[in-house]
């Protein structure tokens, strides 16, 4: 059955149906985002865990450096 073919079959239920429905829905969508993350991957980093990660300790490069080492990158990856 296609997303249409549910949706259609939805709205051709009584109210009461319709609320059930939702609610399952809605249920089932929380079990799924309880669930762990698939694919091995590891659970995301809190952002506060994250502060002072990208600190340097020198000078931030100026806007003109930035954009040399973009035109070498494009240089570098194309040519």
């Amino acid at each position: 059955m296609v997303y249409r073919d549910i949706v259609s079959e939805a709205k051709q239920l009584p109210l009461e149906e319709q609320l059930r429905l939702v609610e399952e829905l809605l249920r089932a969508i929380r079990e799924s985002a309880a669930r762990p993350l698939q694919g091995g991957r590891e659970a995301p980093i809190p952002f506060t865990e994250l502060r002072g990660a990208l600190k340097r300790g020198q000078a931030l490069p100026s806007d003109a450096d930035m954009e040399d080492a973009y035109v070498r990158h494009l240089m570098d990856k194309y040519l």
